[in-house]
Formats: C-alpha cells, sequence, structure tokens
C-alpha cells in the first residue's frame, strides 16, 4: 500500500474512532487485525494524532460558524453518568440571519469537584467563544439549580442569565407533590413495590407472563427518582396499566411470598391516589419535554 493510501485510510479510521465514539485501542483488538492486517501497525501509531487532527479541525469550523452570528446563547449542565461519573457540558445555540437555528457542543469535561457554586469548573469558561466581529456579549442559559446558578453568577462576561423554564416547573411540580400527603404515601408504597419487581427476576418474568395474560403489551415497571424529571408520572403510569398484572404477580404465592404480599399489596385507595394525578401530570410531563 503506498504511503498516500496509507494516509486515506489513516484519516478514515480516525473518522470512524470519532464518529462512532470509539477507543483508539479498537485497532489493537484481535477482530480488527484480522480484518484490516494491512493497515493494523500504521493505524495504531497515527489514528491518534489523526482523531487530534479532527478535533482541532471541527474546532477551527465551529468557531468560524460562531464568528459569523451577533449573538449565541450557551446552555451549561452537570449530569452524571451511568457510571456515577460526573460532568459538565456546554453548548451553544444561535438563530442566523435567515433564521435558521445552529446548535453547537463546546465541551463536555469530567467534574473533580463538588457540584455547588463555590467550585464552578476551572476550565469550562475558556470553551466560551467570543461571537461577532466585536466579541459580541453572549447570554448563558442553565439549569435552574442553586449550584449551577451560583457558579454562573460568577462569570463576567455574561450579559442576560436566563434559568431553565423546565427544571424550574419541575421544582414547583415537586413541591406541589410534597403537600399532597395522601399522593406521597401511595408513590412510597409504589416505589416498593416497582422496587420488588426490578430485584427478583421471578417476579418480573410473572410480570410479564401476566401481562401477555391480560392482553397487554410487555412493560418494565418505571422507578421514581427525585432526580429524573417525570419519572413520578411514568411510575404511576406504568403502575396503574398494569394493576391487574401486578395484583396478580403479588397475590400468587408460587411467586411472592405471604411477607411480601401484606408489605406490598396496596390498598384500593392508593390506587386511586395514583390515577388521580396521571391527568394533572400528563400536560407537565409534556411541557418539559422538547420535540
Amino acid at each position: 500500500m503506498s504511503h498516500d493510501r496509507h494516509e486515506v485510510v489513516t484519516q478514515a479510521i480516525a473518522g470512524l474512532i470519532a464518529a462512532c465514539q470509539l477507543p483508539i485501542s479498537v485497532v489493537d483488538s484481535a477482530s480488527w487485525r484480522s480484518s484490516s492486517p494491512p493497515t493494523r501497525c500504521r493505524a495504531r501509531r497515527r489514528c491518534g494524532s489523526g482523531c487530534n487532527e479532527l478535533f482541532s479541525q471541527v474546532r477551527e469550523n465551529v468557531q468560524v460558524a460562531l464568528n459569523e452570528l451577533d449573538f449565541i446563547s450557551v446552555t451549561t449542565d452537570c449530569w452524571t453518568s451511568r457510571a456515577l461519573d460526573s460532568y459538565i457540558t456546554l453548548t451553544a445555540q444561535a438563530i442566523t440571519k435567515t433564521w435558521e437555528l445552529r446548535r453547537y457542543t463546546l465541551c463536555t469535561e469530567g467534574m473533580d469537584v463538588n457540584h455547588w457554586g463555590g467550585h464552578p469548573h476551572p476550565g469550562s469558561h475558556r470553551h466560551v467563544p467570543q461571537v461577532g466581529p466585536g466579541g459580541s456579549s453572549d447570554q448563558r442559559h442553565e439549569e435552574h439549580a442553586t449550584n449551577i446558578a451560583n457558579a454562573v453568577n460568577q462569570v463576567d462576561f455574561v450579559e442576560f442569565n436566563v434559568s431553565c423554564a423546565a427544571h424550574l416547573l419541575q421544582l414547583c411540580v415537586n413541591d406541589g407533590l410534597k403537600k399532597n400527603k395522601p399522593f406521597m404515601d401511595a408513590c412510597k408504597k409504589a416505589k416498593k413495590v416497582v422496587a420488588h419487581f426490578h430485584h427478583s427476576t421471578k417476579a418480573t418474568t410473572a410480570l410479564e407472563a401476566a401481562q401477555v395474560t391480560a392482553g397487554l403489551k410487555e412493560a418494565n415497571l418505571v422507578q421514581s427518582c427525585s432526580t429524573r424529571w417525570d419519572s413520578t408520572y411514568l411510575m404511576c403510569k406504568s403502575l396503574t396499566e398494569s394493576r391487574a398484572p401486578v395484583c396478580a404477580v403479588l397475590s400468587d404465592r408460587n411467586v411472592t411470598t405471604a411477607k411480601q404480599s401484606r408489605a406490598l399489596q396496596m390498598s384500593a385507595e392508593e390506587w386511586a391516589e395514583l390515577e388521580a394525578m396521571l391527568p394533572a401530570l400528563k400536560p407537565l410531563c409534556s411541557a418539559r419535554t422538547t420535540k
């Protein structure tokens, strides 16, 4: 294979790794060695620098695009991966003069400090670009959480600071639900029911069979979590839709013991509380969902 051909193949491999978010070590895997032996050695040495070149090229293209805009809105949020690793992500949004929406991810970096206002990420500010011919001021849009709001208030180059309306709405919903004691008591029992099915493969299998017998589509029960928006609504919805199968499994002594059944069986009043809140929570769920 010629040198030029090698470079083309290596750049293609780097593009594949970047586009599919693969580790660079994929070129050392046995399957890769068996599928493309001629390019293996050269690719391993060059794909790292190739990915860096792609990153620099994309970053330059994004900066050029942002420089053509008069104003941008920068959104920041802290989040946690399934592996419980903390990250902060900055995105930029803008509307062009021809009314076209543009979105760019500026960075996603690990957060090795606590999520509170006294610890804004030390490197996040360098990713906020200066836009327009004169470096026009930007708008910052962030989660309504106190830690994020406090951190953003410490930044001196933000002209407008807008909190996340969806997050504010979620906080209002949470405060409202806490004042409804009968509903919260029913949710407490419902969370135990869902946790039982999540922790027992035997109960889950029995629930799927009961759903089929009842003519329902097999569906997993959703657990309510305080940090997951709309999870309370989704839990109530999934439970009430599978009420008959859930009750059947909890009453089946081949699957659920008498002690477990007494602790998990929900009363008619508790089921009624869950069902009564669905019409109120459904539109709020739609309001917080971006289509």
